[in-house]
């Protein structure tokens, strides 16, 4: 460090590791720091407390690291006043913007608008909406594009329909039984790719097949490679390069003299769960 006049560390909060999303980003941000010769300095932040961005830049503020990374997928009550500390470089990832720092994060509101696009595309006259955590930021902005596609089409908004308000298969098969009951639901927008797969057993316990009675899409596209002969159609999250872009980010912080929003663009894959809503 005396040296260099650096610590060669970029310092890394993140308010949950586990989960598909989260794992993949931290991937990307590990390959960018080895490609970099960094080390990454990572730190949970407990889940027993209000989740507050100061509190992350503080805990970041007292190591040796030459900037901060903060990963959050929740709002905190401080987002949108939060402001970096004066000696401490400090990128978010999150989907949206935030006035006093740079930001990298998915368009979700644009990937939950493309695949209510393709389901509308496909003749359903209104698209159902599973509900992951109501707190979650990304669910949100999920469930806004959603319904603002629908608005814009001039078809009934349903209300989301949710399980335990959770991310899991468990939370989606409740869900997908209460949707099996209904006989206006013709297609299927789930909140996440378990919550997706769910409501699929769901539907075929129910007697439902699949697409041909009801059309399901999930989001995130996280079982492809993990799931034999995957058939879920699902938006693609490229979280690998939201982690290296924040790395990137962080690195040049001291070169940027305005915050801004970078966003990685999600991207539509088609595949067997969806087609033509049925004839009646």
């Amino acid at each position: 460090m005396l040296k260099r006049g650096r610590f060669g560390s970029i310092g890394l909060v993140m308010f949950r590791v586990a989960g598909t999303g989260n794992l993949a980003t931290l991937e990307g941000l590990s390959k960018a720091a080895l490609e970099h010769r960094y080390a990454l300095t990572l730190t949970e932040m407990p889940r027993d407390r209000d989740q507050s961005l100061e509190e992350a830049a503080r805990i970041m503020s007292n190591l040796p690291v030459d900037a901060a990374i903060i990963n959050v997928n929740y709002r905190t009550p401080d987002f949108e006043t939060f402001s970096p500390h004066p000696n401490l470089k400090t990128v978010i990832i999150a989907p949206a913007a935030q006035p006093n720092c740079t930001t990298v994060g998915i368009d979700q509101r644009a990937a939950a608008r493309e695949v209510t696009e393709h389901l509308l595309g496909l003749g359903h006259r209104t698209v159902h909406f599973i509900s992951g955590p109501t707190a979650s930021m990304p669910n949100r902005l999920r469930c806004r594009g959603w319904m603002e596609t629908l608005a814009d089409h001039g078809a009934p908004c349903p209300k989301p329909t949710m399980g335990n308000g959770d991310w899991t298969a468990d939370s989606g098969y409740i869900a997908g039984q209460q949707l099996a009951r209904d006989p206006s639901c013709t297609a299927i927008y789930a909140a996440n790719d378990a919550l997706a797969y769910g409501a699929i057993e769901a539907l075929r316990s129910a007697g439902k097949r699949v697409p041909e009675d009801v059309s399901v899409a999930g989001t995130d596209d996280s079982y492809d490679g993990v799931v034999p002969s995957n058939k879920l159609t699902s938006i693609r999250f490229d979280n690998h390069m939201k982690g290296r872009i924040a790395f990137q980010e962080a690195l040049g912080a001291d070169s940027i003299k305005e915050p801004h929003q970078v966003v990685v663009p999600a991207h539509l894959v088609v595949r067997g769960t969806t087609g033509p809503a049925p004839h009646r």
